[in-house]
């Protein structure tokens, strides 16, 4: 992407934040907002922008992960690790967006405070991206090795993978890794 591009995407992604802020907080539709671009990072498959939405007395951190167009996409420098990208496809992170606010109201219906999820907030650029809330805590695999009672995990790297492989996926998914 070059400066011309990347200058059109960070405004038209800041202005779509700002525009949008009131259905994201409704508490916002009386008070002006500020939307700051973070640090952006190119991952294999898409962009991760982190933002920040502001009021003068409030601040939430998000993220925007946003997909590349066919002929930005590096190819895989090996086949251990397939891309959740259908390359080419007019809403790529459609699925992903759909799956991910599935479980949130899945969590929410179950009311129970020891459970979190990512809010997602909106689908960008007509399907080829997607704003969640940006969240500090630690990856499910983590807790899951901290939780268990079976020493072994490091002595046993194929059970390891065995067990969090799904919870691995999720965590990418949600985490956008």
């Amino acid at each position: 992407m070059n400066s011309a591009d990347h200058t059109a995407f960070v405004d038209a992604l800041t202005d779509h934040v700002r525009e949008h802020a009131a259905e994201y907080y409704p508490w916002l539709t009386e008070q002006p907002v500020q939307v700051r671009l973070g640090k952006v990072r190119r991952r294999q498959f898409a962009f991760l922008c982190d933002l920040t939405i502001s009021t003068s007395n409030w601040q939430q951190p998000l993220l925007a992960k946003v997909a590349l167009a066919a002929d930005e996409i590096a190819q895989p420098k090996s086949v251990d690790r397939v891309g959740s990208y259908f390359v080419g496809a007019p809403d790529p992170l459609g699925g992903e967006y759909a799956a991910l606010r599935s479980v949130e109201r899945h969590f929410q219906r179950l009311n129970d405070s020891r459970l979190f999820t990512v809010r997602v907030l909106d689908s960008l650029f007509e399907g080829r991206g997607l704003l969640l809330e940006k969240v500090d805590a630690q990856p499910l695999t983590h807790l899951l090795k901290s939780a268990s009672r079976l020493g072994y995990w490091h002595a046993s790297p194929r059970l390891l993978d065995a067990v969090t492989a799904p919870v691995s996926a999720c965590d990418r998914s949600i985490n956008c890794q």
